[in-house]
C-alpha cells in the first residue's frame, strides 16, 4: 500500500567531488591510457575518507602496483595520506560472477555467492573492470542484463555501493559493449583528459537518473607536476650547437625538437 510507504530522496556522496549514488551501481568509463584505476583509486581513497569501510579489486595490477599509484595520488590530495582500505590484485583472480547451467540457462557463480559472502563488512566496493565478470560475451544482452540484476539484486539486499570501471569502445566515448550496462546504472562518468594539462581528469556526467545538480563535469586532481624544468642554452655564435649548464651534460648533443619530443614523453607517461 503507497500510503504506508516512507517516501526517502536519493542521497550521494561525494556531492561536491563527483557525485556518487548511494545503495546504487555508479559506471565510470574511458579508453585505455585515461587513468580510470588512478581515477577510481582516488574515489574510493575520498569514500574511507567519510568513515565508509571500502573494498577495491583492481584485477589487471598486482597490489604493489596499485599502491604505487595510490602513492602518487597522495602526492597532490595529501588529505587522503591516512585513508585506508582493503584491495585486490591480480595476484587473487577475479572470476566470472555468472554461469550456464545444462539447460543453456544464466544462473550465479560459485564464486559470486563467495564473494558475497566475503564483502559483507563493506559499506562501497568498487570493480576494475567490468568485462571480467562476464562469462562469454559483453556484447549479449541477455548475459549482461542477468549480470546487472545480479549486481543490483545483491546491493539491494545488503545496502552497498558498487563502482565498476569499464572500457569505452574504439573511435567513440561510448562505453563497449551491450546497451544494457549503461542501462542498468543510475550514474555514469565518462573520464576525459584535459589539454595541455597531465596533472588533472575531467569526469562528465553522461546519465544520472536521480541526480537534480546542475553541474555536469567535475575536475579531478591526481598528479602533482613535478617536472623540473631544464634550462638548455642555445649557442648561436658556434653553428647554433645547443649546450646546458650542466657539466655533464656538454658532451652530450641536444637539439630543440628532440627537447619538445622530450617534454612530450613526459606529459604522456601517466598510465591507466
Amino acid at each position: 500500500d503507497i500510503q504506508e510507504l516512507k517516501p526517502e530522496k536519493p542521497d550521494f556522496y561525494l556531492e561536491d567531488k563527483c557525485p556518487i549514488q548511494k545503495k546504487e551501481i555508479s559506471l565510470i568509463s574511458s579508453k585505455g591510457g585515461k587513468g580510470k584505476s588512478f581515477t577510481a583509486l582516488y574515489i574510493i581513497g575520498e569514500l574511507a575518507k567519510l568513515g565508509l569501510n571500502c573494498f577495491g579489486w583492481f584485477s589487471e595490477d598486482d597490489k604493489g602496483t596499485t599502491k604505487n599509484r595510490f602513492l602518487t595520488i597522495c602526492k597532490q590530495n595529501t588529505h587522503l595520506s591516512d585513508a585506508n582500505f582493503k584491495i585486490f590484485g591480480k595476484e587473487k583472480r577475479l572470476q566470472s560472477f555468472i554461469k550456464i547451467d545444462r539447460s543453456g540457462n544464466y544462473e550465479a557463480s560459485d564464486f559470486f555467492l563467495e564473494f558475497k559472502k566475503n564483502m559483507k563488512p563493506f559499506d562501497v566496493v568498487i570493480i576494475d573492470p567490468l568485462v571480467s565478470l562476464l562469462c562469454k560475451d559483453e556484447n549479449n544482452n541477455i548475459e549482461v542484463r542477468f549480470l546487472m540484476n545480479l549486481l543490483n539484486e545483491w546491493i539491494e539486499e545488503e545496502n552497498k555501493t558498487l563502482i565498476i570501471i569499464h572500457h569505452d569502445g574504439k573511435g567513440d566515448n561510448k562505453s563497449r559493449g551491450a546497451s544494457t550496462i549503461v542501462d542498468s546504472v543510475r550514474i555514469h562518468y565518462s573520464l576525459q583528459s584535459i589539454e595541455n594539462n597531465s596533472t588533472e581528469r575531467k569526469l562528465v556526467l553522461e546519465k544520472a537518473n536521480h541526480y537534480s545538480g546542475t553541474k555536469k563535469e567535475f575536475i579531478i586532481k591526481l598528479f602533482k607536476n613535478e617536472i623540473k624544468p631544464i634550462e638548455i642554452l642555445f649557442d648561436t655564435t658556434k653553428e647554433n650547437k645547443p649546450h646546458s649548464k650542466n657539466k655533464e651534460q656538454k658532451e652530450k648533443p641536444y637539439n630543440k625538437e628532440n627537447y619538445d619530443d622530450f617534454l612530450g614523453i613526459l606529459e604522456t607517461s601517466f598510465g591507466d
